[in-house]
């Protein structure tokens, strides 16, 4: 069977070792490393960045055995608020599992070997001390690594490695599910705003995009994955050359002048103080806006959260499908279809709950 991943496809059912009771496979990983693993691996560690995450979308949390300190109950990363990784909310086991090192794949060999996986799962090691073949020549354990690529211009690197990892797991068809999912929900929501009207289309700005933890008012994003799925890029008032593709700060002048009709304001600002709805609210340079003085400001749940969350995403571009273009989402009502996804994903409806930690304002107008 040939799996599709980033660079070179991955090679199964060769390089058998009769001489052991495991049978034995080389594949291809993102990274281009061929790996021999074994073929049915009932013990996992995921490490990195969304890795845990793509486990997860496979159904096969009872597979891992440890995980990073992102995961864990008792690291900073994890409050009683401000929790957006959905995976694990829905997995609470996660935070129980014994430690395998810090997180983005700075990995702990000894802790690794005491957990017992029969693979290594990892997305961050490109950038990791140790690099995959070092990790994987300290521990003995193969380590497959990983691409996860991002929501907008690279998300079939996510779709070879989540079938990669499907493949490895013997959840080939789930891996293709779950791609065919995302594809699914990103066309209807492109489908919805082709043919949209500028000359009606309101001015939009996001604001309080995290970079290294979370930020104010005048960080934003050109690129924001839920504006690029409804064709909002075009009415995203931030300008190209002052942005990155995920995120930049703009001068507060400049904010005022290009004074948008509607804000959006990703919630893992609230953890600032201030943050960017008290800069909105105590500002008084700020009043002149537009979307201040009609209240269209409106806050949307962090989808980047220890990387990408595909699922949240998808329901920020359908929420701001529905201030943007009331017309074409007249049918969507965002708690039902926020369910329907996390339900498909984690096997739960998780709406209410991630709500909670965002201080219940996530997909809401935002009273000033």
């Amino acid at each position: 069977m040939v799996c599709g991943c980033t660079g070179t496809s991955a090679q199964t059912d060769a390089d058998i070792n009769s001489n052991d009771q495991t049978e034995m496979v080389t594949i291809t990983d993102s990274n281009g490393r061929e790996v021999t693993i074994p073929s049915n691996p009932q013990r996992v560690v995921c490490s990195g960045s969304g890795c845990l995450r793509l486990l997860s979308y496979l159904g096969g949390n009872e597979l891992a055995v440890g995980v990073d300190n992102i995961d864990k109950k008792d690291n900073s990363y994890d409050k009683e608020t401000y929790n957006a990784r959905a995976y694990y909310l829905a997995y609470p086991e996660y935070a129980d599992l014994p430690l395998i090192g810090n997180h983005h794949s700075d990995d702990d060999p000894e802790s690794i070997i005491a957990c017992e996986p029969e693979i290594i799962f990892r997305t961050d090691g490109y950038r990791a001390a140790i690099n995959d073949d070092e990790l994987q020549e300290k521990t003995g354990i193969p380590v497959v690594g990983l691409n996860y690529g991002d929501p907008t211009d690279n998300r079939q690197a996510m779709y070879d490695s989540l079938r990669l990892m499907g493949q490895i797991i013997g959840r080939e068809d789930r891996a293709d599910e779950v791609a065919e999912f995302f594809e699914s929900q990103i066309g209807d929501l492109g489908e919805r705003t082709t043919d949209a009207d500028p000359a009606i289309t309101p001015k939009v700005y996001i604001a309080g995009i995290s970079n290294k933890g979370p930020q104010g008012l005048l960080s934003t994003s050109l690129t924001y994955a839920p504006f690029t799925y409804i064709n909002a890029d075009r009415f995203n008032v931030a300008d190209s050359d002052e942005n990155t593709m995920t995120q930049a700060f703009i001068a507060k002048e400049k904010l005022i002048d290009l004074n948008p009709d509607t804000i959006f304001i990703e919630l893992g600002t609230v953890q600032l103080n201030p943050s960017a709805i008290d800069e909105l609210k105590d500002d008084s340079c700020y009043r002149s806006l537009d979307a201040v003085k009609t209240g269209d400001v409106y806050g949307m749940l962090p989808y980047n959260w220890y990387s990408y969350n595909y699922g949240t995403a998808i329901i920020s571009a359908y929420y701001a499908g529905k201030m943007i273009y009331p017309d074409q989402f007249e049918d969507i009502e965002i708690k039902e279809k926020a369910d329907e996804i996390y339900e498909f994903l984690f096997e739960m409806p998780e709406y209410d709950i991630l709500n909670e930690r965002f201080d219940g304002i996530g997909y809401t107008k935002i009273s000033l």
